[in-house]
């Protein structure tokens, strides 16, 4: 069977972040990601560290994020400690346990990418860089006035013991996490220095709604994924107003949107259908339809002028025509 079509959307985006698609065709640096025999996070960040030098901090941080936690929660979340007590395993000539596989898998990294270890000091912002690369979405901002919460690039929060050495900094990359529902909890990060992502902010055009005054206005976020870091007033247009209405739609769908009786007995007999022929007919599951809106509501939104009217829509009509090729 096919896999959930969130799950390939999800792992698109993934590899777009990484830089490995452009558009949703491979880069060149996505076929050098292809050809280390790794996760394409860590690929990718081991040959960004490349550019920068860094290589052998690379290959240790690479091994603990992908081994159990060798000191445990009460060490705290900071993974510099980690790599600290990974380069004194090694100086001290493998005496201890604890980073005994740790040691193997960065051994392994090195023999890939021909390189020595180091057991030098090391700066624990580059760490956050390196950890950036291979989790962008988990470049996490601290909410003022909230000890140790923190909004991550993906938009989601998580936090962890405001007694931790890290809860006061500014800026984390993210390691570990339970990306649970609602809150998540952080169980590895290193400290981020914000003048490092500046290649990622991004300044955004949107329209939204405003409901006293019953008009579309426009805005401009400065952004770094959706960590938004200032809003300006800005212009709007019917390309903008049209991604709103999307987005609405995403979130708000089942109460925009008119599901007649009608549609939701289509809808059954196209799902039951699924059931013994998944290659034929479609998911017209309402979470997937929502999630996929862009494809099939963006060409019905020009003469929409209110989220009100998404309601006069004809939701059979529109996606039955969508799919008819495949049905």
């Amino acid at each position: 069977s096919l896999p959930p079509k969130n799950h390939v959307s999800q792992a698109k985006e993934t590899l777009h972040h990484l830089n490995a698609l452009e558009k949703n065709k491979i880069t060149d640096h996505g076929k050098a990601i292809h050809q280390l025999p790794c996760h394409p996070r860590i690929a990718h960040m081991l040959l960004m560290a490349q550019e920068l030098n860094q290589v052998a901090l690379a290959t240790d941080i690479a091994a603990i994020v992908e081994e159990k936690d060798p000191l445990g929660k009460d060490a705290g979340v900071d993974i510099n400690e980690r790599i600290k007590a990974l380069r004194r395993f090694r100086f001290n000539d493998g005496k201890g346990k604890a980073f005994g596989m740790i040691e193997k898998v960065a051994q392994s990294y090195r023999s890939l990418l021909a390189i020595e270890a180091s057991n030098e000091k090391f700066d624990p912002f580059m760490t956050g860089l390196l950890l950036a690369y291979a989790y962008p979405e988990r470049i996490a901002f601290a909410r003022p006035g909230n000890n140790s919460l923190f909004q991550l690039a993906n938009g989601k929060y998580a936090q962890f013991s405001h007694k931790d050495d890290l809860a006061n900094e500014p800026w984390l990359a993210v390691a570990h996490i339970d990306a649970r529902e609602g809150t998540g909890k952080i169980f590895m990060a290193s400290p981020l220095n914000p003048r490092d992502l500046v290649s990622l902010v991004k300044d955004v055009p949107k329209a939204y709604w405003n409901d006293e005054t019953e008009e579309w206005m426009g805005k401009t976020e400065t952004k770094i994924g959706q960590i938004v870091l200032k809003t300006t007033p800005s212009k709007t247009n019917t390309q903008l107003i049209q991604e709103a209405l999307c987005e609405m739609v995403k979130e708000e769908g089942e109460e925009l949107l008119n599901f007649t009786e009608e549609f939701l007995a289509w809808q059954q007999v196209i799902s039951e259908k699924r059931k013994l022929k998944p290659l034929q007919y479609p998911d017209v599951q309402t979470n997937t339809l929502l999630e996929t809106c862009d494809e099939w509501l963006m060409p019905h939104l020009k003469n929409i002028s209110s989220p009100d009217e998404l309601w006069e829509l004809d939701l059979l009509e529109i996606i039955d025509n969508h799919f008819q090729e495949r049905l």
